[in-house]
């Protein structure tokens, strides 16, 4: 198997803690640790008030210092990570270390990460998050801005890991990390299953599938007896909504015990979506922390930023998004099919 993992960093400690847990649960099985950090855009922004020959020369100088200073901030970043990753096991043949300049334009550092991954074949894309608010963040992408980890999230071809700096850590005492995996009935969702099974073998696996929202019937008849026949056929809605989310919890289970390498234990559970807008992701999160997950793991089918932005102003929008900001561990986004970047067995 192979697995190239790359972890964007930057001076802030949200990035250091996804560098650690990058380090504790895919050391041993990345066959590539990439650490990768991006300096300013290479665009020279001339003043807007015309100055005369010698200012400019100044104002030209003043850019190259800062493109300097910049570029050994970054290799500092880079030289003190890589005393992380070798403190923390991580093999020396397995570490790659790289400065990249931000694209020109909206999220150029986003997008320059995003561009060294997909031509490194990267299997696993690894960032930290700062925990910009809901307000900010749908204000932001709005304007093409906002955070990295979040346009990384949604237009990255490999799976993310979105590491907040309040994320619980796993606890390795017991040998073992608890995996929440997330399905609905979409590729996507299977995508990532059979990615998780590769990821993370020998670990305590939950399957976990929320079933779909049945809204409560509004009607305007005042018989009582036409209210009751509602309320009934409603709470048999509610009982199918379950049914199908168990049977795509047994479905996966299927997929799960015919690995070639399955987990140490398998769990499953249909959950019931929480009160509120985001009732799928609540239900998620809810349940991550009530079974003390470790990491957990959901699809995306890739809602558009101004979708997501519309959609955010009401609470709703994308239930991976949802869910990567409000878990109590670490997310891993998968927001495609998976396979042939980055992740496969070798060639004979």
């Amino acid at each position: 198997m192979v697995l190239r993992v790359v972890i964007a960093l930057d001076e802030s400690q949200p990035s250091q803690v996804a560098l650690k847990w990058a380090c504790e649960n895919t050391g041993e099985i990345a066959s590539e640790v990439h650490l990768v950090t991006v300096t300013s855009a290479d665009v020279y922004c001339a003043p807007t008030v015309p100055l005369a020959m010698g200012g400019t020369l100044d104002s030209i100088h003043a850019w190259e210092v800062q493109k300097q200073n910049d570029l050994e901030d970054a290799c500092r970043t880079l030289k003190q990570s890589a005393d992380l990753v070798a403190l923390l096991g991580v093999h020396p043949d397995k570490l790659h270390k790289q400065v990249v300049t931000a694209i020109p334009g909206a999220a150029g550092v986003a997008k320059a990460v995003l561009e060294y991954a997909q031509e490194h074949h990267a299997g696993l894309l690894v960032v930290g998050s700062r925990g910009l608010g809901s307000v900010k963040r749908c204000v932001y992408s709005f304007m093409g801005l906002g955070s990295v980890s979040d346009f990384c999230a949604t237009h990255s071809a490999c799976p993310v890991a979105f590491v907040r700096h309040s994320s619980k850590q796993a606890d390795f005492t017991q040998g073992r990390r608890r995996v929440c995996v997330a399905i609905d009935d979409s590729e996507a969702a299977q995508d990532m299953l059979r990615w998780t099974l590769d990821t993370f073998p020998h670990e305590d696996l939950t399957i976990v599938s929320v079933a779909p929202v049945v809204p409560y019937p509004i009607t305007d008849e005042t018989s009582a007896i036409v209210a009751a026949a509602e309320g009934q056929r409603w709470q048999q809605d509610k009982e199918e909504a379950v049914k199908l989310a168990e049977a795509l919890c047994h479905r996966a289970e299927r997929t799960v015990l015919a690995h070639k390498v399955p987990p140490r234990t398998v769990h499953k559970r249909a959950l019931l979506p929480e009160d509120g807008t985001s009732d799928i992701g609540a239900a998620i999160c809810h349940d991550a922390k009530v079974h003390l997950a470790d990491v957990v793991l959901v699809g995306s089918r890739g809602l558009g930023s101004f979708k997501r932005s519309i959609l955010s102003l009401v609470g709703l929008g994308s239930v991976s998004e949802y869910v990567a900001h409000n878990a109590p561990c670490p997310v891993v986004i998968c927001r495609q099919r998976t396979e042939h970047q980055g992740h496969s067995d070798p060639k004979p």
